[in-house]
């Protein structure tokens, strides 16, 4: 395997610039059917006494099938050369491109009973644990109902527990 588990209190994330600016794959489905989408919106913390991270999906997206029939999912982090793999997988549908990875030459692998990638650099396993639908009714501020959902097409917020963190070996320089 070229993964190792790693322990996430012991690992620097900076979760701000993984999500806005590096962006990660949501992952969802078996080995036999799953769907890759972008994210750059999301959180991590602790919530239960449990390590969390927290996704918004919209209703449209085909990943939200996927990720409602699957009791895990995964979130998949990258190196800078594969930002066109993201951002194929942000711009294309899964109701449209049946298979991303062929498209994006990725390589889907179990992990934990869940989907990720091999070319990941950090891959979490998520167990879900909340989903709720964001309503207008609910926003305080109505400016970001206009700017982000003048469509109506509010988020679902999953909140899941991160059971496990893996992350790619790394190689070890031989003295010759």
């Amino acid at each position: 395997m070229n993964f190792e588990k790693i322990d996430l209190k012991n690992y620097s994330l900076k979760p701000f610039s993984a999500l806005a600016d590096d962006w990660a794959l949501l992952i969802a489905g078996s080995l036999k059917k799953h769907n890759a989408m972008t994210i750059s919106w999301g959180g991590f913390g602790i919530l239960w006494h449990k390590l969390s991270a927290t996704v918004f999906v919209r209703p449209q997206r085909f990943t939200k099938t996927l990720i409602d029939q699957n009791e895990r999912f995964t979130l998949n982090f990258f190196d800078e050369e594969f930002k066109p793999a993201l951002q194929f997988c942000g711009t294309n549908s899964g109701f449209d491109v049946k298979n991303k990875d062929e498209a994006t030459k990725l390589v889907a692998k179990e992990f934990d009973g869940s989907v990720g990638y091999e070319q990941s650099r950090m891959v979490l396993v998520c167990k879900k644990q909340f989903v709720s639908q964001m309503e207008r009714a609910n926003f305080l501020n109505s400016d970001l109902v206009k700017q982000f959902y003048s469509a109506g097409d509010f988020h679902y917020i999953y909140i899941s527990e991160i059971e496990a963190a893996y992350r790619k070996k790394r190689k070890v320089d031989s003295i010759i």
